[in-house]
């Protein structure tokens, strides 16, 4: 098993260079029918995604409005302005969620804790190809019902000596793990790859 994680993490650049780097960026623009679902659809505009490479915090620019954004870590999150004043905040949101089903609606906060904790744990990868990349991420979507997710990732690009995949789709998965690909729970396009 360590063999496999030393491939792993040398073909995405290599423990030595993340630990240099302290955060990630890119232009965002992600879309599927969970959104609609959950009464918040996603316009198709490019958003600002940034995320801490060694804690568990990640923000998105703009959200609900052109000069707000979301602040996650998992016991808080909050939508503030630019300047930094709070708009709207809740603690220990994972607790929000509890009882919620698919068709639960989301509001406003539901959708930022998500935005957070689905794109800090995207950079922790799981299945891999031949050439020791990610390739699928199965997983439960807990804040949305808890249903069975199958996550494709491809279009890898080198950003700062790190690789990484550019292209998401997840799709629910039926009883025997196979992936629904008529519904696209959630897409995810990164382009402007950068490292701090």
């Amino acid at each position: 098993m360590n063999e496999l994680l030393t491939q792993a993490d040398e073909a995405r650049g290599g423990i030595a260079r993340r630990q240099e780097l302290t955060e990630r960026r890119a232009t965002l623009v992600s879309g599927g029918d969970l959104f609609s679902v959950k009464g918040l659809p996603q316009e198709p505009a490019p958003r600002e995604m940034s995320v801490r490479l060694h804690e568990e915090h990640a923000s998105v620019t703009p959200f609900g409005a052109p000069d707000q954004r979301t602040d996650f870590t998992p016991g808080r999150v909050s939508i503030k302005k630019l300047d930094g004043r709070v708009v709207a905040v809740r603690e220990n949101p994972r607790t929000s969620f509890s009882g919620h089903t698919l068709q639960s609606p989301w509001d406003p906060l539901d959708r930022a804790y998500f935005n957070g904790y689905a794109l800090w744990t995207y950079l922790m990868d799981f299945s891999f190809g031949p050439d020791h990349l990610l390739r699928r991420h199965d997983h439960h979507v807990d804040v949305a019902g808890g249903f069975a997710a199958a996550q494709y990732v491809h279009d890898f690009v080198e950003a700062d000596g790190i690789v990484l995949p550019t292209r998401r789709r997840a799709y629910r998965r039926d009883a025997d793990d196979r992936p629904l690909v008529h519904q696209v729970m959630v897409s995810i396009d990164l382009s402007d790859v950068r490292f701090r």
